[in-house]
């Protein structure tokens, strides 16, 4: 009975040991059988992505990190079968933070999602002619990038492909269409970078298209010219209704202007029909306090210049007329009754009153106060003297007039 029992125990361990052979057997075969498509050359892994068209993805290496500089090349050999680089697939290089510099070849359509998140020391990425599309997150926190360079094949990138990545200060595009840009605010595509400093470089006639299309037109900086050392920029955005003019020469939101370093610029800022100029930023500093008149005269540039306009609608106001010197406006309510107490001086007598161009002068009463029962933004009122002369409009301060009444009741003193 012993023996038996013995014999039983024996055939009962060897055949559960088997069943453990097997599982363990299955395992590895089912692990072999997964890794099957993957590979490592010099030190490279790769994934087959097609069989059939011998087409290959670079994929992240745990065993190897990926460090220093790195040239990929387009075809791989696996045994006997040579496969194609098209891909650069997520997370490819993902943390990789001894890595300075990537070559990849023409042959690669794609980098994927998170291909360079985090790797701090990219200072260099060839996001070679053929890359049609740059994942979400692509190479975000790659905080040593200071240049990028699209090719014209190039049409999408991803949400956050180059956020934080606050150290670029060139993008050179090569696409006469704006890439498409995903994302937006924290999300966007170029969140984190200094975009009022950086230079985007597009193609000739390109930069207004640039400029309107959506997440490119936070880009201070839009060019389609070539710029050399010697040059800056000098770039144009326009807040409200309004414009810029240099060299006699209008210029609107998104114009940039290539000068040469050290050159002194004098902008003339003109307000919109019923508004008034508000601010003139210099590379964020109001300068408006400083203008002569409209005119805004810049120091020499030594660096790229950007100049907001900012433009307010006005309150309403009448004009009054003061001839070839200019004009007195006046604040007043839209839609209330004015009334104006025209006082010629000792030998002048009124010839005309305008209003609009409409001769009101039959209106007048007999102290020569004319009413204006609804006054709107930008009436002109025009007092022509006897002799021809336009009087010069002002306000009196005398005690008939409450200066916190202006708005209703306006004196016009009239002089030679």
């Amino acid at each position: 009975m012993g023996t038996l029992h013995i014999l039983s125990r024996y055939h009962y361990t060897m055949k559960k040991n088997k069943h453990l052979f097997i599982i363990l057997l299955g395992l590895l075969c089912w692990q072999q059988y997964g890794n099957a498509t993957d590979f490592v050359v010099n030190g490279v892994t790769y994934h087959v992505l097609s069989s059939s068209d011998k087409t290959v993805e670079v994929i992240r290496n745990d065993t190897l990190p990926y460090t220093g500089k790195l040239t990929l090349p387009s075809t791989v050999r696996n045994g006997a079968t040579t496969y194609t680089t098209t891909a650069i697939g997520d997370g490819a290089f993902l943390y990789a933070d001894q890595l300075q510099e990537v070559a990849l070849p023409n042959s690669v359509k794609r980098i994927g999602e998170r291909a360079f998140y985090g790797c701090a020391k990219l200072e260099q990425a060839n996001i070679c002619p053929g890359i049609d599309s740059i994942g979400h997150y692509a190479f975000t926190d790659c905080k040593s990038l200071t240049r990028l360079d699209f090719p014209s094949s190039l049409v999408y990138i991803g949400r956050a492909a180059f956020k934080g990545c606050s150290l670029i200060q060139q993008i050179h595009v090569d696409n006469t269409q704006p890439p498409s840009l995903s994302g937006s605010g924290i999300m966007d595509s170029f969140a984190g970078t200094n975009r009022s400093s950086i230079v985007v470089t597009v193609p000739q006639g390109c930069a207004k298209v640039y400029h309107e299309a959506k997440g490119w037109s936070l880009f201070a900086h839009i060019t389609d010219n070539t710029l050399s050392a010697d040059d800056v920029l000098l770039s144009i955005a326009i807040k409200g209704d309004g414009c810029i003019v240099y060299n006699n020469e209008e210029m609107t939101d998104g114009n940039t202007i290539t000068l040469p370093r050290g050159q002194k610029v004098e902008l003339v800022v003109k307000a919109g029909e019923d508004h008034v100029l508000q601010h003139v930023y210099l590379n964020d500093e109001d300068h408006v306090g400083s203008m002569r008149g409209d005119t805004l005269a810049c120091q020499a540039l030594t660096r790229n210049t950007l100049v907001v306009a900012v433009f307010a609608e006005r309150a309403p106001y009448i004009t009054l007329c003061q001839g070839e010197n200019g004009s007195v406006q006046i604040d007043v309510d839209e839609g209330r009754p004015v009334t104006l107490h025209i006082r010629p001086n000792e030998g002048w007598n009124i010839n005309k009153v305008m209003v609009d161009d409409e001769n009101v002068t039959d209106q007048l009463d007999s102290d020569n106060t004319l009413t204006i029962e609804e006054v709107h933004s930008g009436m002109n009122v025009d007092v022509i003297l006897e002799n021809g002369h336009i009087i010069r409009g002002d306000i009196n301060n005398d005690n008939y007039v409450n200066m916190l009444d202006v708005t209703e009741i306006i004196n016009i003193i009239l002089g030679k």
